[in-house]
């Protein structure tokens, strides 16, 4: 069913990404590769969103990352922590997300997709966006 729903955006120009949410079917490595290699079509590809896997399985990302690289086409870069049970969002660096180490583990196989930088802390504050970019720019630089 996933496969032709691909094949149908396919022929009208798009591609499909799968996004891994907690709670959803495709919220673990494990459960997203399992998808992703059923569906096998070169246009299904994987949004690679580490914050979500850490809040679905508490592992560092490289617990999936080998098995998930041939299929990661975006990135959603977000830090962040279990406290008290709950996923607490915070600035990069602040959390055990490991933003600087997923950026040098795409860095070193020569990724040249999309990055999205989510600030998503908690609580907001006006300088979180900021701060995660100057944040970013360190690590890329």
């Amino acid at each position: 069913m996933i496969k032709n729903a691909v094949e149908v955006a396919v022929a009208r120009g798009f591609t499909v990404q799968l996004e891994n949410l907690p709670g959803s079917w495709a919220d673990t490595s494990d459960a997203c590769f399992n998808l992703l290699e059923a569906v096998d079509h070169p246009d299904f590809g994987y949004v690679w969103d580490t914050g979500n896997l850490y809040e679905a399985e508490e592992t560092h990302f490289r617990a999936g990352y080998e098995k998930l690289k041939p299929y990661i086409r975006n990135v959603h870069l977000k830090d962040g922590a279990v406290v008290d049970g709950k996923m607490v969002w915070m600035r990069y660096g602040e959390g055990v997300t490991d933003v600087k180490g997923q950026v040098e583990a795409l860095i070193a196989d020569d990724y040249k997709g999309t990055l999205v930088l989510e600030a998503a802390c908690q609580p907001h504050e006006m300088d979180d966006f900021p701060t995660s970019i100057k944040y970013l720019k360190s690590i890329l630089a």
